[in-house]
């Protein structure tokens, strides 16, 4: 089949459209994502033909960022994890390794703006001990 289209925004969202008739599914492994609504409201996570959807929702991800950051004790983690997505063919199974044909995508333009936050938090931090 012809899978699916793929575009980064101006703005960081990652925009994915299938355009063939084969089955293209959203893993959506995470209690907290940076999954857009839309999509985490399609059963099954199945993205139906020829629509363009939001696979990653960079305000979204801006929220969980700052939300997490508002803690003590940050989890980078957490965070670091929701840059990634995950898109499976054929099926979809609980464990994405099950799946004969599967794509991890990650989206640097999120991943530097986590670095950059935690360089600025570490930097604080310090600051914090010093004075």
């Amino acid at each position: 089949g012809m899978g699916c289209k793929l575009k980064l925004t101006e703005n960081g969202d990652i925009l994915v459209k299938r355009v063939g008739r084969s089955n293209v599914f959203v893993q959506n492994m995470l209690a907290e994502s940076a999954v857009s609504n839309d999509v985490l409201k399609l059963r099954f996570g199945l993205l139906e033909q020829d629509r363009a959807m939001k696979l990653f929702d960079i305000k979204k991800f801006k929220q969980n960022m700052n939300r997490e950051m508002k803690r003590v004790h940050p989890d980078w983690n957490k965070i670091e994890s929701q840059v990634i997505s995950s898109l499976s063919f054929v099926n979809n199974p609980d464990n994405v390794l099950e799946c004969p044909v599967w794509v991890m995508l990650v989206n640097i333009v999120a991943l530097e703006m986590v670095q950059t936050k935690k360089q600025h938090h570490r930097m604080n931090d310090n600051n914090n001990l010093i004075n």
